[in-house]
């Protein structure tokens, strides 16, 4: 089972580059592109930017496997987040938004794409890596990806369901393997995940009234900020949220 949590039960499960406000603020990102292609255009923009600036930290040069790492660090991305630990996906349900409900997903990867469909993929597996290539294709027109980025049966034949790609990513750094990452990828013209589908996903809602005991509960079972984002930024806000909840951090 795969888990997220999430800090308002209202929000779709979509991943940061194909929500509302990323398609607002890609606007006029590619002039020469259609409206509805601005998002990409922005997506690609950014990836590229984010190579360009980290350089100094020898981030691959696999367009996929820096596609991963850049979502894992904040960068929006067609992956939506998961986790195989429940508990650092209750995290994520509770640790922002005290007056709004939240709430925890599961998932069942193997069923995520049809009956007889294989398990979670690894992020080097054929198909990921071509339908990742063609999202930055300059010389393919989006609106073409439809088509090329439908998945096939074993005899070649277009599968039904369209459904997001479930992915096992390389932990290629310590925050990847203490919050048990992993991946869907929602290309161009897949299904995604609906939230109606009680077949393969379930929906627990965390009352706004609970988050903070939930918090303190999960402090004391080990995951907080500074477990599983392992470094002294995260280790200095764990401490003074337990030692100061009340102080205004600036």
């Amino acid at each position: 089972m795969w888990f997220r949590g999430q800090a308002n039960m209202s929000w779709d499960l979509l991943p940061p580059a194909l929500r509302k406000d990323f398609i607002s603020a890609s606007r006029n990102t590619d002039r020469q592109r259609a409206v509805e292609e601005q998002g990409l255009a922005k997506e690609y923009a950014l990836l590229f930017e984010f190579r360009t600036r980290c350089a100094q930290f020898k981030v691959p040069n696999d367009l996929t496997q820096l596609y991963m790492l850049a979502r894992h660090y904040g960068l929006p991305t067609r992956l939506l987040d998961w986790s195989i630990n429940p508990l650092v996906a209750l995290f994520f349900a509770v640790v922002s938004q005290p007056n709004t409900d939240g709430v925890l997903f599961a998932i069942n990867a193997r069923n995520l794409r049809g009956t007889g469909v294989i398990d979670a993929v690894a992020e080097d597996d054929r198909e990921v890596c071509d339908k990742i290539a063609l999202l930055f294709d300059s010389e393919r027109n989006p609106s073409d990806l439809r088509g090329h980025c439908a998945p096939k049966d074993t005899n070649g034949y277009e599968r039904a369901g369209w459904d997001a790609i479930p992915i096992i990513p390389r932990a290629r750094d310590s925050r990847m393997t203490r919050q048990g990452a992993r991946f869907t990828f929602h290309f161009p013209g897949c299904r995604g995940i609906k939230r109606d589908e009680p077949t393969f996903i379930k929906e627990w809602i965390v009352p706004a009234s609970d988050k903070e005991a939930l918090r303190g509960t999960l402090r004391r079972m080990g995951v907080d900020w500074d477990q599983i984002f392992p470094d002294l930024d995260h280790v200095v806000q764990s401490i003074v949220e337990t030692s100061l909840p009340n102080l205004n951090r600036t």
